[in-house]
């Protein structure tokens, strides 16, 4: 017979440790650098060092960042969307400063945040135990 219980609520919200937290620093670097289309403007040292002088390749790479950019952006806040209406409502974790860091974190590191949000849940549920 299967039993049924209520999830634990989530009240807390750490910065992610170890691994985690590099690759979503990396990950918002990414994130970061892709918006700055100054990064490619006539003038920067990109531009100046070391994107090739032909303009057909100049407007491939500018095509590569917006479509990184707009991949990157979309995709998180989809993700966003998801973990709010699931993880975060399942779990219910409180509307305020709590719920607002996790769905920075989710913005920012996606697939680390919900490996960290599992983590925080197993935590907790040992510890109710």
């Amino acid at each position: 017979m299967a039993t049924t219980c209520t999830p634990v609520k989530i009240d807390t919200c750490s910065y992610l440790a170890c691994h985690l937290g590099r690759n979503t620093t990396i990950c918002g670097t990414i994130m970061l650098l892709s918006s700055q289309t100054e990064l490619l403007a006539p003038g920067s040292p990109i531009y100046d060092y070391i994107l090739p002088r032909s303009p057909m390749e100049v407007k491939a790479v500018t095509w590569i960042q917006n479509g990184l950019f707009y991949f990157l952006f979309g995709a998180h806040a989809i993700e966003t969307v998801m973990f709010a209406f699931g993880k975060l409502k399942k779990h219910r974790v409180p509307f305020g400063l709590v719920w607002l860091k996790w769905i920075i974190m989710c913005l920012v590191g996606r697939k680390f945040c919900f490996e960290h949000f599992d983590n925080v849940v197993v935590q907790k549920e040992a510890a109710l135990r």
